[in-house]
């Protein structure tokens, strides 16, 4: 995660205060360990399987499942999979989250009804559904956290069970409502917010990476639409400034998630066939854009007021998001390499673009640096942000790096 400076350079926050929170983190895993080990986590899976799905209690179960297995705790989420595969016999746990998301899909569909003609204030109910939604989008990403596999797989299909409970797919059914059958310029801001865990979740359903749950995601009828859709997008000034940004961002991070650390073409082909060159080189332009934007209100006479102070926040927010976007923007460029005519096109389209503008290079090229990888037998291109205190290193300190550092590794 990184974020913007006073100076309007961006800071690694995994830089600021490490040993804090690697601290922080450790204890919170061993507590999540010991009420693990004293039978917590069976309780409220029992609790969750033996109570209707609406009542408050489930809420709670829900609530603490999703706490004992935040940041990936893998103790915690061995107990909940094995439950789900030999305890839960009626797959209750799984019946439970696919109510849950078609309720969810319902109070989607009928807010979209509502702001079909034009746009309409959410009422309190609509809200609190949309709030109930978002826990319920971030339970379900807890069962992955942290990449795991066997999660992201049974969330998906059931070896053990004669038909399988796709709560993926319904995750990814989601998110083609409410980005390609919706009209996301009449959102506000739960709907944005939403939309973008919807995006998160299934980044954590592909990364690691899961690939069969990237096949899935990608084969998706729709899904490609809904992301182009959500690229292209002018979200409302009505949505804060960061939820608009924080929606770009999502959306990158869910089509660099698709392409992580394939061994087969099979996904490139996919992103060929159902996105445009023309739009990606859209969204870099508009990068640029909304970064420099952002870069001289943060640069700019700092005011005093409330509102200023804020919207010097939210544009930091927004500089910080638009760094990422950039940074799983290279990352597509760089898988999109093995599709020839894809990557010829991009490239042609940034030409023509910096002629127009008159620019030698545009800030994505200055900020965001590369390093190649062997990874599994093969060579994988990674994307970084630039560090503010590289640009303090000297010629001098550079050569003396590339002299000293190690390289006699394939991992180098």
């Amino acid at each position: 995660a990184h974020r913007a400076a006073d100076d309007g350079s961006l800071l690694n926050l995994g830089e600021l205060g490490d040993e804090e929170e690697v601290l922080r983190t450790a204890q919170l895993e061993g507590k999540q360990c010991f009420v693990n080990e004293k039978g917590a986590t069976m309780a409220a899976l029992t609790w969750l399987t033996t109570h209707p799905a609406n009542a408050d209690s489930s809420d709670v179960a829900s609530a603490f499942l999703m706490e004992v297995m935040r940041y990936g705790n893998r103790v915690t989420q061995g107990t909940v999979y094995q439950y789900m595969c030999t305890s839960d016999k009626d797959a209750k746990i799984l019946l439970y989250l696919r109510h849950e998301l078609h309720g969810l899909r319902g109070h989607i569909y009928d807010r979209q009804q509502t702001t079909e003609v034009n746009f309409t204030k959410m009422t309190p109910h609509s809200r609190s559904s949309y709030q109930a939604g978002m826990r319920l989008l971030e339970f379900i990403k807890m069962f992955m956290d942290g990449h795991n596999l066997a999660m992201q797989d049974v969330l998906r299909t059931q070896p053990f069970r004669e038909a399988d409970i796709d709560i993926i797919n319904m995750a990814v059914e989601l998110f083609i409502l409410q980005g390609d059958s919706g009209k996301p310029h009449r959102m506000e801001d739960a709907e944005v917010e939403l939309l973008c865990l919807s995006m998160a979740l299934l980044a954590e359903a592909c990364q690691g990476p899961c690939p069969g749950n990237q096949e899935a995601i990608a084969a998706s009828a729709g899904f490609f639409n809904a992301a182009n859709k959500i690229l292209l997008t002018n979200f409302h000034p009505r949505v804060n400034t960061g939820l608009r940004a924080e929606a770009k961002e999502m959306c990158f991070v869910l089509l660099a998630a698709i392409l992580e650390g394939r061994k087969d073409h099979y996904i490139e082909k996919r992103f060929a066939e159902e996105t445009l060159p023309l739009t990606f080189e859209i969204c870099r332009g508009n990068l640029g854009k909304i970064y420099r934007s952002a870069n001289a209100l943060v640069q700019g006479p700092a005011g005093e007021s409330p509102k200023a102070k804020q919207q010097i926040e939210d544009a930091r927010h927004v500089m910080s998001s638009m760094n990422s976007c950039s940074v799983d923007l290279m990352t597509i460029y760089d898988k999109m390499r093995i599709n020839g005519a894809f990557y010829k096109k991009l490239s042609q389209l940034y030409a023509d673009r910096r002629a127009r503008e008159g620019i030698a290079k545009d800030f994505i090229d200055r900020d965001v640096c590369k390093v190649e990888v062997s990874w599994e037998g093969r060579v994988e291109v990674l994307s970084f942000p630039n560090t503010r205190e590289f640009n303090f290193f000297s010629p001098k300190a550079k050569a003396e790096f590339l002299e000293t550092v190690d390289l006699r590794t394939a991992g180098k």
